[in-house]
């Protein structure tokens, strides 16, 4: 319930948004007044014939298409749910960097096909850092971070175990 809230309201607020600027528009537009004149003749002569190959039937049905109202589809929570275990992608990161020594974030998340990946892989090397199994560089604010392997080799068994894992596993589940 609550992120079906959340997400009308988001859905409310971009609604009050368009209509402020429908409201701009329209109070921009009724200062301006169109010049009315006639296309000169030579100009005329180049538009085509118009030739109607639509019955008034036909017309009539499109035109009811376009004025009826579609049939509320509600608000879409689905990506709200996503769940990407943080265990397994702390293994994949572990691994890699194990195998690789240093790695920068964009490297670290270039195979991830989904936002709510390359959110478990941060929070996979929040935790990575601070028990102390990888350092964090970032040398500019906004830059690229570099993460590179300060841990042992055998130490990814233990990193598994870990109650700051289990925490955040509980906790984003």
């Amino acid at each position: 319930a609550r992120d079906l809230l959340f997400a009308r309201l988001l859905q409310y607020r971009a609604f009050k948004e368009a209509a402020a600027a429908f409201r701009h528009r329209a109070e921009t537009s009724a200062r301006s007044h169109p010049r009315i004149v006639a296309l000169e003749p030579h100009l005329a002569a180049l538009l085509p014939r118009l030739v109607a190959t639509i019955t008034p039937e036909e017309l009539t049905r499109l035109a009811v298409g376009a004025f009826t109202r579609p049939k509320d589809p509600g608000v879409q929570t689905v990506h709200l749910h996503e769940r990407v275990p943080v265990g397994e992608q702390l293994s994949l990161i572990a691994l890699r960097l194990r195998r690789e020594g240093t790695l920068t974030f964009t490297q670290i998340i270039e195979d991830a096909e989904r936002t709510a990946v390359v959110v478990a892989r941060f929070l996979a090397l929040l935790i990575l850092h601070r028990q102390g199994s990888a350092a964090l560089d970032q040398i500019e604010a906004m830059g690229e971070i570099t993460v590179t392997w300060c841990a042992g080799q055998d130490d990814l068994t233990g990193m598994m175990a870990s109650k700051d894992l289990t925490e955040l596993e509980e906790e984003f589940a």
